[in-house]
């Protein structure tokens, strides 16, 4: 009876251990989200950060970080931009977001794109707004996401609905 409970018990726990040993692969530079969650958790081991110039795709485009600047604007605050690229290689043109891009400080603290009104960092990447141009397919769209952030930005992070994730490393 024993033999019985311990094959059984084996039976169900072992393939959760194989799913959770083989989940994830050593470095990639695109990663799936398990859930459904908006809001990604700071870099894994297992995620490699992209380095600014360093394109990566992602569910049918290519997307990267060209450059990075700090200006301070509206008194004391200070509005770090980052230069965001993203080409659809798709064949229907797609709506693009400034929403889909979050940047994150050395402490944790976590900034959400903000580029309405940024009269410094233009062009603006897209916001999404409805009276925007969708990226016709094999064209690309360049601009500018602003954070409005006291502290020196550390990582930018693009995901989308599809669930894909990518993270770059932002060098001081």
């Amino acid at each position: 009876m024993k033999r019985i409970h311990l094959l059984l018990a084996v039976a169900v726990t072992a393939p959760l251990l194989l799913t959770a040993c083989g989940s994830t692969g050593g470095s990639t530079t695109t990663a799936r989200s398990s859930g459904n969650s908006s809001t990604p958790a700071v870099t894994s081991p297992t995620q490699s950060a992209l380095a600014i110039g360093q394109p990566a795709e992602a569910h049918g485009t290519t997307i990267s970080i060209h450059d990075r600047k700090s200006i301070g604007i509206k008194g004391s605050f200070n509005y770090q931009g980052v230069k965001a690229n993203l080409c659809n290689n798709t064949s229907q043109a797609i709506q693009v977001t400034s929403e889909r891009w979050t940047a994150f400080d050395a402490e944790g603290g976590r900034y959400r794109s903000e580029n309405s009104g940024q009269t410094e960092l233009k062009p603006a990447y897209p916001q999404g707004f409805s009276d925007e141009p969708a990226v016709d397919p094999g064209t690309c769209v360049t601009g500018w996401l602003a954070f409005d952030a006291s502290a020196p930005l550390q990582q930018l992070r693009y995901s989308n609905s599809d669930g894909d994730v990518l993270i770059w490393n932002l060098p001081n």
